[in-house]
């Protein structure tokens, strides 16, 4: 009669454990962030109010004479929705997101380039 040990369950515990890891990687491989949308918007400094909708926001400043928007989204079991940007006054509105769906991962970071000198006000 054959009888496996404590060590022999162990090397085939972590052997279980690495299988169910790795084909659970697997299935995320296909969601891969959309490509980066980018847009410009004339302005000549001094004061930016970003509406953001919750999304994360980097910016920064650089000797620019408008504000360059990047926006990248990975998205889940949801559909990003197309740019609604629109600069008016001194106030960037960068729109929804996503779908309104509550099943699924959607998330954007907007990396925000300005003229050097602007106040930048952040607001969800």
């Amino acid at each position: 009669m054959f009888s496996i040990g404590p060590a022999h369950r162990l090397v085939a515990g972590i052997g279980v454990v690495l299988v169910l890891t790795s084909s659970c990687g697997a299935a995320d491989a296909g969601d891969t962030p959309a490509a980066a949308v980018t847009q410009e918007f004339a302005h000549d400094g001094g004061e930016l109010t970003v509406v953001k909708d919750h999304a994360n926001a980097r910016v920064h400043e650089a000797d620019v004479t408008s504000v360059r928007v990047e926006r990248q989204v990975t998205a889940v079991g949801k559909t990003p929705a197309e740019p609604r940007w629109s600069l008016t006054d001194d106030t960037l509105e960068l729109g929804q997101v996503c779908d309104e769906g509550y099943v699924g991962l959607c998330e954007v970071t907007y990396d925000i380039t300005v003229p050097r000198g602007t106040r930048v006000h952040l607001r969800d």
